[in-house]
């Protein structure tokens, strides 16, 4: 039997960076463990939008396939029913199996959407062979359990749960042979992804691998697409497949995607003593009370450059509420320690949660604000099938038609006890303050064979930086974000390689693809995509909206984040509604300008602005807490959960819930 294994397309302009799904490699071992199936892979990613359906049907043409496997997360919901379709276009008979957390969540409704014979629901290391074993027999899928597919009735049945893999070292290692891992690796850039910028040599050479799975923390916005049980794999099979990487792949840099890196200090400091010789750099997602200086000094020494936190928030009754076990004090005592090893961090503020306020959502900008030198990212909270959030939605009966939901993802639902206008404006807010204010530093711009060479000096610890051959793309059309490789602090450099109109200049363009075909930089204006992503944008834009002059000129901002007249108009539409605090960030951003760019040919306009400023700088008090005001009356969404004052009811689910079951309050 012949089965091919397909990863979807996940990103815009083909052949780009993509984080690559370890489950589907994986599923590509256990399938070839079998020793009865070929096995064949293909990567949708390095095929233009264009050349998919053509690619899915030559490869079961040529193959003779008789099982076609894909997934993923709940976002390419769109992208995993078109290679189904596709695949049944070609031959009715072949059996099509999707997996990941765009089904486990729930289950029975992504399954209706998706379009395959079986899902696979949680891990599938032992439910795939199960299947397959089945499929070539007598096609009755009833007894495996950890799945879900249609009865003869068209009925979505869904088996009871498999239990938790216990021994995770039984599991094989990944094949990434399959997909041809390598043309990814040979093409990885220094500005690919924030861990790869530590790579001195600018050549990054990174694998992704797991050493445990799921995570023993009950986040309340969290989905374990493998399940709750959390399990940790031997160091020294770990340690043993990093080396099979490095002499296969001539990999120098390891991201480990483990939900949470070793809660046992043991474990971890053992980790860090048997990849020291290995000489390797490497990055882990750490719980912030796991950041002793102990451990820091062990991870730096042992060469971890990054580290991934769970921050979510900067007010304690959230983080209680989100069921992060910690607080902001032990958040900043981690985060100093991770500074003073020189090591870089990485994290979310997530505003949203179900006890979130104005005055909380004021509390994490003002953190934020306080912190913007490090690698922390505004953002709204998203409510994912599966999640505690997600169950809760349901029962309030906030997510009332869970198949629209789901294939609408992400979706801007309100589950905070802010209501619907003032969580719009600040989450509109948040977008603008994320991508506008920067921290620029002078630079110099080298063209080389087609690359960029970049060289500047750390504002903060005078590092002197060098960045060869990086590739730019049409995400860094007004800035690059980038990172200093001593203290690890961000800054943003105006992009001299795209013209006024933000397209890239023709020289910039790199090497050609494989297939021939050249990277796509169309212009792509982020002002006409400002509204793409705020919550209930009929209201944002409503003439009505009493935030409509904010989000005009923030709009305008956007569009050109170095402008010196934009900050100042936007800062002053926030001065008016008494985001006293907000304005002033951006004020001061008008001034970082300046400096930047030099006095030197300024309108009449920008020198009467300069004046203005530097009065309003020294005359308006920031009492720090007014970053964002409320403009309505109106009540939050109605909760039975809240108004009952249990909170979260049941927060300890069931792997699995039942959601058909599940009682809707209203």
């Amino acid at each position: 039997m012949n089965v091919l294994l397909v990863i979807p397309r996940f990103v815009n302009e083909t052949g780009r960076f993509y984080q690559f799904p370890l489950g589907i490699a994986y599923i590509a071992s256990a399938v070839e463990n079998m020793k009865i199936h070929n096995v064949y892979g293909l990567d949708l990613n390095y095929c233009s939008e264009e050349s998919q359906q053509g690619a899915i049907i030559k490869s079961i043409d040529f193959n003779k396939i008789d099982v076609v496997m894909s997934g993923g997360l709940s976002p390419f919901i769109g992208s995993l029913r078109k290679i189904f379709r596709t695949t049944k276009k070609v031959r009715t008979d072949i059996l099509t199996v999707v997996g990941g957390g765009v089904v486990s969540g729930d289950p029975v409704e992504a399954h209706r959407m998706l379009e395959a014979d079986i899902s696979v629901i949680g891990e599938g290391e032992e439910t795939i062979v199960e299947i397959l074993n089945e499929f070539c027999s007598n096609k009755n899928y009833e007894n495996i359990n950890g799945i879900a597919y249609l009865d003869k009735y068209n009925n979505v049945i869904k088996t009871p749960a498999r239990n938790a893999i216990r021994d995770i070292d039984s599991i094989s290692w990944p094949n990434f042979d399959i997909f041809d891992i390598n043309k990814s690796i040979d093409r990885q850039s220094p500005l690919d992804h924030h861990f790869f910028q530590n790579n001195i040599d600018n050549n990054p050479r990174s694998i992704d691998i797991i050493t445990s799975r799921s995570c023993p923390f009950m986040c309340t916005f969290c989905f374990h697409p493998v399940g709750k049980k959390y399990r940790e794999r031997n160091v020294d099979d770990v340690i043993s497949e990093i080396k099979t990487y490095i002499k296969k792949y001539n990999i120098n840099m390891i991201s480990i995607l483990d939900e949470l890196f070793s809660l046992r200090r043991d474990r971890l400091l053992e980790f860090c003593k048997k990849i020291r010789p290995l000489n390797l750099q490497w990055m882990i997602q750490l719980h912030v009370r796991s950041a002793s200086f102990e451990v820091l000094n062990a991870l730096k020494s042992a060469g971890c450059v990054y580290i991934s936190y769970g921050i979510e928030s900067a007010n304690d009754e959230v983080l209680g509420s989100m069921q992060k076990k910690t607080t902001v004090t032990e958040i900043n005592k981690a985060l100093k320690v991770t500074v003073d090893n020189r090591v870089g961090i990485q994290g979310n503020l997530i505003v949203g949660d179900t006890e979130e306020t104005i005055y909380s959502a004021n509390e994490s900008m003002k953190w934020w604000a306080n912190n913007r030198k490090y690698s922390i990212y505004l953002s709204q909270l998203q409510v994912f099938p599966g999640s505690p959030d997600y169950v809760m939605a349901v029962r309030d009966g906030l997510i009332k038609d869970r198949k629209k939901f789901i294939e609408k993802l992400p979706v801007n639902l309100n589950i905070s006890n802010i209501n619907n206008i003032d969580l719009s404006a600040i989450k509109f807010q948040l977008k603008v303050h994320g991508r506008t204010l920067l921290n620029p530093v002078r630079s110099s711009f080298k063209r080389n064979d087609g690359f960029i060479d970049i060289e500047f000096t750390c504002p903060y610890c005078h590092n002197e930086n060098i960045y060869s051959g990086v590739e730019l793309s049409s995400e860094h059309r007004h800035f690059i974000r980038i990172f200093c490789r001593d203290c690890h602090a961000r800054v943003d450099i105006i992009n001299m390689e795209y013209d006024n109109n933000g397209v890239l200049h023709k020289e910039s363009n790199p090497a050609l693809l494989g297939g021939g075909s050249l990277f796509d930089y169309k212009k792509k204006s982020i002002a006409n995509n400002a509204d793409s992503d705020c919550l209930d944008q009929s209201s944002v834009l409503s003439d009505k909206h009493p935030n409509k002059d904010v989000y005009i000129k923030g709009r305008d901002l956007l569009s050109d984040p170095f402008s010196l007249i934009k900050h100042v108009e936007f800062a002053d539409v926030l001065m008016l509604i008494g985001a006293t605090s907000s304005a002033l960030l951006h004020y001061k951003q008008a001034m970082h300008i300046v400096e930047y760019y030099g006095y030197d040919n300024l309108t009449s306009k920008e020198v009467y602005l300069i004046k203005r400023l530097k009065k309003i700088l020294d005359n308006v008090q920031d009492e720090g807490e007014k970053y964002f005001i409320s403009y309505s009356d109106e009540l939050p969404p109605f909760r039975k959960s809240r108004d009952d004052g249990k909170g979260y009811v049941n927060k300890y689910e069931p792997d699995f819930p039942d959601f058909d079951n599940i009682q809707v309050t209203r």
